[in-house]
């Protein structure tokens, strides 16, 4: 008993331990400076937008900057396409084995491409890059502290990206739910050691350069919101209703774009589109300064009740048209701080419309904005323990849980009916697609034999992360263990594993990275060969 609990501790514990206080305190230190600067870009592209308004006559050398910035950003992207995007799938098809792990440069270059989408005022956020570079962090720490081990890589990896969405976001427990919710789509008691022990450590550094620096560790300074009464909780039901119904054309409206923008792709795309969507930025931030940037000064602005009801309907179309273009085209940024301002519009059009029909006292009003944030962000990501934590965690809501629990449940049932699947799994799908349906698919069967000294060593099988579509059929233990004996791997055992890949010596090189280096006489079962087998859920 002791011997088996003392191996576990050595096999997962301590380097869990380990692994995510270097990776938190490194990511702490990146993304850091990553909002730093890109702070202080946003501050200079307001201010030189507000500078425009009051001097219409610059409005052309605008447009030209815009241009020469888009042109700019093509080019980097078009050296490095691993940088396009939010950032987010691509740290996701990473952290489930689909790609390879990014190296520093794609780091560096998001780091580049998200200031110039910044500076720009292109409406996608920070939090996409911060994830993607997190996890590009992770990886460095995996490759020099690793070596021996080359599997821990992709928990330590997971931690990186999940660090890197807890500094964004303000939110550490949202954070460590990332990985769960979102990255993963499971629960492992490893996975969430490490990402909860990365987060903590990234948010405790963070935190404390943010009191060196006299700076806000939060995305949003909202004042906790007294209790709603029970007689107003209908108007949270409410809400997450509108949000979810209005997250199911926010994703339809993606797909459309996104499957338009493929049919339609040719070499012209880097040297066209984005150039045009900066241009396009440029003309629309003129005249409608809440249509641009980040969404989080028109989070402020609605939570405040400052902006009249038909200026936030022409806001939300003009934010959503040109975020989503933005995203599908390539340009760098991410597209969840965006979609919080979308949702923060829904729920202020939902609380003027309450109180002008009399239905709510308008004290309640920044509440139901909150409602509309925390509703949208569960029905359009798919995420609703997560949103429901960063609404009571980083917005404030901490006294209204049943409320933000009403508006959060409706809205995730109202996209559950309508069985669409989110935004970021539609690119991690295609993502996936693209690696698995480049070749032929083959399914296999392999009877493997667990090495001593090996990676899975005192692990359970659900914590193994194994190549994409590999499932364990079953496991022929060697030896008791005193501890659940079917559930922790020893030397000897024998795991029967089914999975199809593109690429059998390679898959089974990565399944060797765990298991340990397998023996020549090792049965083997090719099942099938063809184009269109059928590839598992993750």
């Amino acid at each position: 008993m002791k011997k088996n609990r003392k191996l576990y501790y050595e096999t997962v514990i301590f380097p869990s331990l380990f692994f995510s206080v270097v990776t938190g305190v490194c990511c702490a230190a990146v993304i850091f400076l990553f909002k730093v600067c890109s702070g202080r870009l946003i501050g200079y592209s307001t201010g030189i937008y507000d500078y425009v308004r009051q001097n219409p006559i610059w409005l052309p050398l605008l447009i030209l900057g815009a241009l020469a910035l888009g042109i700019l950003s093509m080019l980097v992207l078009k050296i490095v396409p691993e940088a396009e995007g939010g950032g987010i799938p691509t740290a996701i098809a990473v952290a489930r084995g689909i790609l390879k792990g990014q190296t520093v440069k794609v780091g560096a270059v998001v780091f580049l491409s998200a200031m110039i989408t910044y500076f720009a005022g292109v409406p996608l956020g920070n939090e996409g890059p911060s994830v993607l570079i997190g996890l590009v962090v992770g990886s460095t720490v995996a490759k020099i502290m690793s070596k021996k081990y080359p599997a821990w890589s992709r928990y330590v990896m997971t931690g990186g990206a999940c660090a890197g969405f807890g500094i964004a976001t303000g939110s550490a427990a949202a954070g460590v739910l990332f990985s769960l919710e979102e990255s993963h789509r499971k629960f492992s008691p490893i996975i969430l050691i490490m990402s909860s022990m990365t987060v903590i450590a990234g948010s405790i550094t963070t935190q404390a350069l943010c009191g060196i620096f006299n700076m806000d560790y939060r995305l949003f300074a909202f004042d906790i919101f007294d209790p709603m009464p029970l007689k107003y909780i209908y108007t949270a039901f409410l809400t997450g209703i509108v949000a979810g119904f209005f997250a199911i054309g926010f994703t339809k409206m993606f797909s459309l774009v996104k499957r338009f923008i493929a049919k339609y792709k040719n070499k012209y795309r880097y040297v066209i589109n984005i150039p045009a969507v900066f241009v396009i930025t440029a003309v629309v931030g003129f005249f409608l300064p809440y249509s641009v940037s980040t969404g989080h000064s028109l989070a402020d602005e609605l939570v405040l009740g400052k902006i009249a009801l038909y200026m936030m309907i022409i806001y939300l179309l003009t934010r959503v048209i040109l975020m989503i273009f933005a995203n599908t085209l390539g340009v760098t940024g991410g597209l969840f701080v965006p979609t919080l301002a979308v949702g923060a519009v829904i729920g202020a059009f939902c609380g003027r419309v309450f109180e002008y029909l009399g239905i709510m006292d308008s004290k309640y009003y920044s509440l139901v904005v909150i409602f509309g944030i925390a509703s949208f962000l569960a029905a359009s990501n798919r995420i609703p323990i997560t949103a429901l934590v960063f609404a009571v965690d980083g917005l404030g809501g901490v006294k209204n849980v049943l409320p933000l629990f009403c508006a959060v449940a409706s809205a995730y049932f109202v996209v559950h009916v309508a069985s669409l699947p989110s935004t970021t799994e539609m690119v991690v799908e295609n993502i996936r697609d693209r690696i698995f349906y480049k070749g032929r698919v083959k399914t296999i069967d392999a009877y493997l034999i667990v090495k001593k000294s090996s990676f899975a060593i005192g692990k359970e099988a659900r914590d193994l992360l194994f190549p994409p579509s590999t499932i364990v059929i079953s496991v022929n233990n060697h030896k008791d263990w005193d501890i659940n004996p079917s559930a922790f791997l020893s030397e000897g055992d024998e795991v029967h594993f089914r999975y199809q890949t593109t690429d059998p010596s390679q898959t089974l090189r990565e399944i060797e990275d765990i298991v340990g280096k397998q023996d020549k006489n090792v049965v083997i079962v090719e099942k099938s060969e063809d184009y269109s087998a059928v590839i598992p859920e993750f």
